[in-house]
């Protein structure tokens, strides 16, 4: 089973974006160093607690001071870009990094980024579809390109010359392209439908109910029968907030205090959502909610803690009730709560948990 860790991230509010930054490098050198195989990193422009508007340029720092850990973008809003420079930037990114990358895309989810790039109303779904035949007809051909779709239109065409190699642009290092993945948290998501038919790895949020997993997985699978594909579940990545201790004691004591790191990111999200109107994606039922459903309700379907034993069983009886994945990514949380705890929390997972689930 793939494993690693999915960063939207969203830390404590009054952090300083330096603070923040130099949080999320130290988790993802210690992860490598730990052995941890891929790390989503997610982009946002208008979310403080969520500072990171430029995953690749983020990435670019950490090349040489990690060994093999896959960076992967978690992912890159394809209606919020020009085609030609995700093109390039992910080609780029990919002879840099000699292929540990992994090509995250999606249609956006937060409302203050869609009203800052005017894609409000827009059909972003449209948008990205587009943006990546685009972005994969640069990689697949040489000069001249010449793109007229519904959202862009371009073209290198009137100033090649094919014999200084000018014109051309990037293809990326890995042949033909980096794997795609998409990420979703909607229920009977329609972009899980286009990974499955389309062959791409399909990644389900953290902060969604263990129902609404499991309408994803279908949708997967639709959309794989669709095409004439067999739905493979090792292209399905679950995220979970998943904390590891040396006994079930230890895990109960971290959360008996109010102001830990968990209950405060959960709390927010539950804030978020609800102005939101998107509170569904914490209900354990989704054909019946619960209007009176507690935070602590919620996070019982969305956080697994405990012993290794614990752990390991509380995974497997996700599996049962899902269906089979072939990733599982931890949720990026802050962890000056305590350091130690989550220090010794990564290792009980990689070494004593994530051995008993293959």
């Amino acid at each position: 089973m793939k494993t690693g860790m999915f960063l939207t991230p969203i830390h404590r509010m009054g952090r300083t974006y330096l603070d923040m930054y130099r949080m999320i490098e130290n988790v993802i050198i210690e992860l490598d160093s730990l052995g941890y195989e891929e790390v989503f990193l997610g982009e946002h422009f208008t979310a403080k607690p969520e500072p990171v508007s430029n995953p690749l340029q983020f990435f670019t720092g950490l090349i040489h001071r990690t060994k093999s850990i896959k960076f992967a973008t978690g992912v890159i809003n394809l209606p919020h870009h020009h085609p030609a420079r995700v093109a390039a930037d992910v080609a780029m990114f990919d002879h840099m990094s000699q292929g540990r990358f992994l090509f995250g895309i999606g249609t956006g989810g937060l409302p203050s980024d869609f009203e800052l790039f005017g894609t409000m109303e827009s059909p972003r779904g449209e948008m990205m579809l587009e943006s990546l035949r685009m972005i994969q007809g640069i990689w697949s051909q040489d000069p001249p390109y010449v793109f007229n779709g519904k959202f862009w239109n371009f073209q290198v065409k009137d100033t090649v010359m094919s014999d200084l190699d000018l014109g051309l642009m990037h293809k990326p290092f890995q042949s033909p392209h980096p794997p795609i993945v998409v990420s979703s948290m909607m229920p009977d998501s329609g972009l899980a439908g286009l990974a499955g038919e389309n062959g791409w790895g399909f990644i389900s949020a953290n902060f969604v109910s263990t129902a609404i997993l499991k309408t994803h997985i279908d949708s997967y699978n639709k959309g794989a029968e669709k095409s004439g594909r067999n739905p493979n579940p090792k292209d399905w990545r679950v995220v979970r907030t998943i904390l590891v201790t040396e006994t079930d004691r230890e895990a109960e004591e971290y959360f008996e205090n109010s102001q830990n790191n968990i209950t405060a990111y959960y709390q927010f999200l539950y804030t978020q959502m609800s102005r939101m109107g998107m509170t569904i994606l914490f209900q354990p039922d989704i054909t019946h909610p619960n209007p009176n459903l507690s935070l602590k309700q919620s996070m019982d379907e969305m956080v697994i803690a405990g012993s290794p034993e614990t752990v390991i069983g509380k995974i497997q009886k996700l599996k049962e009730r899902i269906g089979d994945f072939g990733g599982l990514l931890l949720a990026y949380h802050d962890r000056d709560d305590n350091p130690k705890l989550w220090e010794n929390s990564f290792r009980l997972f990689k070494n004593n948990v994530l051995p008993q689930l293959d």
